[in-house]
């Protein structure tokens, strides 16, 4: 059950730094993937003792951070501002280290928590995971070996429904992004517009997609 297990690693963590030349990883963490995002901002992904942490910058400002227990499941945000908010998850998620195989099906309660803002119809709810096939997803002419992941979150009391397509990079292990949509509301997407692994040109580098007017 992971819960808030990753609220003090969280807490303990400090956020990374904008240097000259490129990105410092957390204390005590491994950077693993840089992502170029829309609006021009910068996601650098490590692999920490309790999860992957992602922090966010835009022209070498920190955003905020995003914190994630098994790799493919978000557990909480904290933005520069002070904002937070998370998911807390009742017993039956993958476990940390586990390895997602096409069929597996999890299913379990989900919590929204949130210091700020009034209370929203999606914020209890049961979660199901469904685990699809491997596939291949091109980022930038580069192509990538992703699992294919259905999140599916449900509140009979109030009639909430949320669908949400997550892809999560095999190796290293990490969520790229999701596609998803509230009921009634419109799409969104999360992928990055291209990514560089460890020893790749861009690895590490705070220089944003090439949409912003700069080289990437």
């Amino acid at each position: 059950m992971l819960r808030f297990a990753l609220i003090a690693l969280s807490l303990s963590l400090t956020a990374g730094n904008a240097e000259a030349d490129g990105y410092t990883a957390p204390e005590g963490c491994e950077l693993i993937a840089t992502m170029r995002m829309s609006e021009c901002v910068v996601e650098q992904v490590s692999r920490c003792p309790g999860g992957n942490v992602s922090e966010q910058f835009r022209e070498g400002q920190y955003l905020g951070r995003s914190v994630y227990g098994h790799p493919s499941l978000f557990i909480r945000y904290e933005a520069a501002n002070g904002y937070i908010i998370g998911h807390a998850y009742g017993e039956g998620t993958p476990a940390l280290g586990k390895t997602l195989m096409k069929g597996e099906t999890y299913t379990y309660d989900r919590r929204v928590f949130r210091n700020q803002g009034d209370r929203e119809d999606g914020d209890k709810g049961t979660e199901v995971m469904n685990v699809g096939s491997e596939i291949d997803l091109e980022l930038d002419g580069k192509r990538y070996r992703v699992v294919d992941i259905r999140f599916e979150v449900t509140n009979p009391e109030n009639g909430y429904e949320y669908r949400e397509r997550a892809l999560m990079l095999i190796e290293p292990a990490m969520t790229l992004g999701s596609l998803g949509f509230v009921k009634g509301e419109e799409e969104f997407s999360t992928l990055p517009e291209s990514l560089s692994l460890k020893g790749e040109f861009g690895f590490g580098s705070m220089t944003p997609a090439a949409s912003c007017g700069t080289e990437s």
